[in-house]
C-alpha cells in the first residue's frame, strides 16, 4: 500500500465510523446482513469499490472543470478576435478547394 492509498484509506474509515444511518430500511439492511454474512469478505471489497468510485468521480470533475474552462476560454477568444487577424481569413487556406471547382 502506498503512503497516499495509507491516507486515502485513513480518511475513507474516518468518515465511515462518524457517519450514522438513521432511518434504514428494514428490507434493505437484511439483504445487505444477508450479503455480508455469506461473503466473508463483503467490508473489504465494499470499501475498495467505494474508494475506487470515489477516485473516478474525482477525476471525473477534474475533467469537466478542464473542459468547461476550455469552452470558456474558446468562447471568451471568440469574442475578441479581429476581423484582420483571424487565422481562418480568407487567403490563409491555401489547400482549400476553390467553391465550385
Amino acid at each position: 500500500m502506498t503512503p497516499q492509498d495509507m491516507q486515502a484509506l485513513e480518511t475513507f474509515l474516518s468518515q465511515l465510523v462518524q457517519a450514522r444511518a438513521d432511518g434504514k430500511d428494514p428490507q434493505a439492511a437484511a439483504m445487505i446482513a444477508d450479503a455480508a454474512a455469506r461473503q466473508p469478505d463483503a467490508a473489504y471489497l465494499l470499501v475498495q469499490r467505494a474508494m475506487l468510485l470515489d477516485r473516478a468521480l474525482v477525476n471525473a470533475q477534474a475533467q469537466i472543470a478542464s473542459l468547461q474552462q476550455q469552452v470558456q476560454q474558446m468562447q471568451q477568444g471568440q469574442g475578441s478576435r479581429s476581423f484582420i487577424d483571424d487565422a481562418n481569413a480568407w487567403g490563409n487556406h491555401p489547400n482549400r478547394p476553390m467553391p465550385g471547382a
